[in-house]
């Protein structure tokens, strides 16, 4: 029966052991590292409606509306994106633009 050698060497030289035991726990150290060790998660918000929520809001706090709209509740209409509408509440329903709330 033949022995397993490299280089005329045998493969149970202490140096040679070492070096693969290094290698193996260098290996596994690193595929832990890069796996999903239950460290923090990307969120699942929604930063585009964030973007247009604040855009909104920022719109109709900064225009200088005419005078004769300045009254009664500022109202803005959101179709379609429920996010969106969710976020401006969160966000936004304590505001005010101008004197007016904001609906």
């Amino acid at each position: 029966m033949h022995k397993a050698e490299i280089n005329n060497r045998p493969l149970n030289n202490p140096v040679w052991l070492f070096l693969v035991g290094v290698a193996i726990v260098a290996g596994l150290g690193l595929a832990w590292i890069q796996g999903d060790q239950g460290g923090p998660k990307l969120d699942s918000v929604d930063t585009i409606a964030i973007t247009k929520a604040s855009f909104l809001f920022q719109f109709a706090k900064s225009n200088d509306w005419p005078e004769e709209t300045r009254k009664g509740n500022f109202k803005i209409g959101i179709h379609g994106n429920r996010i969106l509408f969710d976020f401006l509440v969160e966000k936004y329903s304590s505001q005010t633009i101008g004197v007016r709330c904001w609906k």
